[in-house]
């Protein structure tokens, strides 16, 4: 992979781990996905199938995945409006000669989604671009798979936020904010 053979240097702020020399993007990346690992807060934002914005909370607890992971299961989402709760998961992965991958689940749909991405160090994020899911070309909401893109900041080890992106009408529209704040 083209980014692991270019060294990386932290962006200012100090929220990215400590390069050295040899380190590669990749090697940065994969050490940040250590920092999702622990107790969180879920705070959500997002629309619905109108285009209203609605909120939802819950619980996630962040997880080792074998060497070069995180696995973050939520639990206990309540979406305002909504009767129950639901739960999910997103596994968050690096493999040194393909790059990053994610791949998220929800009670809500039972679907699994897949995306693969790349890792930032100037933004300290991610960027995922979803390439699989079952179900076709679209994703709930009637929304075409390959207009979605995720994005994962990282701002520091007590915060972190996952937002959706699509393209509505030509324009990259904001669908979804998961704000994460260690509890």
């Amino acid at each position: 992979m083209m980014a692991d053979a270019i060294a990386a240097r932290p962006p200012a702020g100090g929220a990215t781990p400590a390069a050295t020399p040899q380190m590669t993007v990749g090697d940065l990346g994969k050490q940040q996905l250590e920092t999702l690992r622990g107790s969180w807060k879920l705070d959500i934002r997002y629309l619905d199938a109108e285009g209203n914005r609605k909120t939802a909370t819950g619980v996630a607890q962040g997880l080792a995945a074998g060497d070069n992971g995180s696995r973050i299961l939520y639990r206990d989402i309540k979406a305002e409006g909504a009767e129950g709760v639901y739960d999910g998961y997103a596994l968050l992965t690096y493999d040194p000669g393909q790059g990053f991958f994610l791949e998220t689940s929800f009670s809500t749909t039972d679907e699994i989604v897949k995306s693969v991405g790349e890792y930032l160090p100037d933004k300290n994020s991610y960027n995922f671009y979803v390439v699989q899911g079952e179900g076709g070309e679209m994703v709930q909401g009637g929304i075409m798979r390959s207009s979605v893109r995720v994005e994962i900041r990282v701002s520091g080890p007590a915060m972190f936020v996952a937002e959706t992106f699509t393209l509505i009408e030509g324009q990259e529209v904001q669908v979804q904010s998961y704000r994460f704040t260690r509890s």
